[in-house]
């Protein structure tokens, strides 16, 4: 089989303050991409890391956008939950959670769970939802002989020396007996092969989260990238989605945060020390770290009033 693997989506319709572009329209540019990969790439089913959205109760827009997004990739889509997709970060309350509705919504969108995990009687697919560590494949039971074994886990994995409660890449070969261990929620993308407990070929893969939800000016140029996976061969192959700089927010709306920033923070200034509309626009600028360039624009658009 043909799967596309994608990481954390974080979908959401209002931008974040953190971000400097239209949220909702990157997104769109990038399902548009993963559509095109479908079709020409011949992809029978989709795999995602989970964090679906931002948050565990989103709007009705978000939910609307995300079946919107999932339901044109014209494949089954399949995911585990991830930690944004948790009230409490707590699977028990899953039922209230915006992606049991999206399940319900969506044309065939579906949580991974021990009923719906084999793929054409060729492929277990073998859920890890956020909070559960293990990478063996045989925990849950119902594990099935002779298919491909795709792990998929939304923990903290990482491809160094590990750190707070993160787990190395050489422990989840140690424990896993899969064929393939795609992991989420750490958004940095990694690729590691070697052999895993039964000294089998063995894939660990992280494409990095599919959407950020701040965004700075150094990673503003983010390769964003998605796996092809061929199970039959076990390859993997890594494609990097184009970006689009058209959909960053403009001068105006830019000039909009600065003064939404500064009407948040006048409270706070020391009025005796400001003078002047520029001297306000400056301190605020100051105590928000907001960055200079939107200052300068900012003072730019000031000077023509």
């Amino acid at each position: 089989m043909k799967l596309l693997l994608i990481g954390d989506v974080h979908i959401r319709t209002n931008t974040p303050r953190s971000r400097t572009d239209n949220i909702v329209e990157v997104l769109r540019y990038k399902f548009k991409q993963l559509t095109e990969i479908v079709n020409d790439k011949s992809v029978e089913a989709v795999i995602c890391t989970g964090d679906i959205f931002d948050i565990a109760k989103t709007n009705n827009e978000s939910l609307l956008l995300a079946k919107e997004l999932f339901d044109g990739l014209g494949v089954p889509v399949y995911t585990i939950i991830g930690n944004h997709d948790m009230i409490g970060n707590s699977i028990k309350n899953h039922e209230m959670s915006s992606l049991n509705i999206l399940e319900m919504i969506a044309y065939d969108f579906n949580i991974i769970n021990m009923g719906n995990n084999i793929l054409k009687d060729e492929v277990q697919l073998i859920p890890r939802h956020y909070g559960d560590k293990s990478y063996s494949t045989s925990i849950n039971g119902l594990v099935i002989d002779n298919v491909y074994k795709l792990l998929v886990s939304h923990t903290m994995v990482v491809d160094a020396p590990t750190m707070f409660e993160s787990v190395s890449t050489k422990e989840v070969f140690d424990e896993t007996d899969a064929d393939f261990v795609l992991v989420g929620h750490n958004h940095k993308k990694f690729y590691q092969r070697w052999v895993n407990k039964d000294m089998k070929d063995c894939v660990v893969y992280n494409p990095g989260a599919l959407l950020r939800l701040t965004i700075a000016e150094g990673d503003y140029n983010r390769e964003v990238e998605v796996g092809l996976l061929d199970t039959c061969t076990n390859n993997l192959e890594r494609l990097i989605l184009n970006s689009n700089n058209s959909f960053k927010i403009d001068e105006i709306e830019e000039m909009t945060e600065v003064i939404s920033r500064t009407l948040t923070s006048f409270m706070d200034v020391q009025m005796s020390n400001i003078r002047t509309v520029e001297d306000i626009l400056l301190e605020i600028a100051h105590i928000n770290n907001i960055p200079e360039n939107i200052v300068n624009k900012a003072l730019q658009k000031l000077k023509k009033h």
